[in-house]
């Protein structure tokens, strides 16, 4: 587990210097993600990793529950769910 935190702390590390110095014009700027902007996909990626601790402070699962490909499956990006997903995000 060292090795994994270590290797997400230097991940953040990087992100961190990355967005540091984003201006409002950068942070409105696309991204390959539609209809994302830069700040929509930040508003993202920082929930998620908050989700993490909690996450790993609990037991694993017996099982798992699905798996990556039908957790990445069409469904999930469809675009009622997407717009959902990109409006909570915002």
């Amino acid at each position: 587990m060292r090795t994994v935190r270590e290797a997400f702390r230097a991940e953040c590390e990087r992100l961190e210097r990355v967005l540091r110095d984003l201006d409002d014009a950068a942070l409105d700027r696309p991204t390959p993600c539609p209809p994302w902007r830069v700040r929509d996909l930040i508003a993202h990626v920082s929930t998620g990793a908050g989700r993490l601790a909690g996450m790993l402070a609990e037991p694993a699962p017996p099982r798992a529950e699905v798996d990556a490909a039908a957790y990445f499956g069409a469904a999930k990006f469809s675009p009622p769910v997407d717009r959902d997903r990109i409006d909570s995000a915002r």
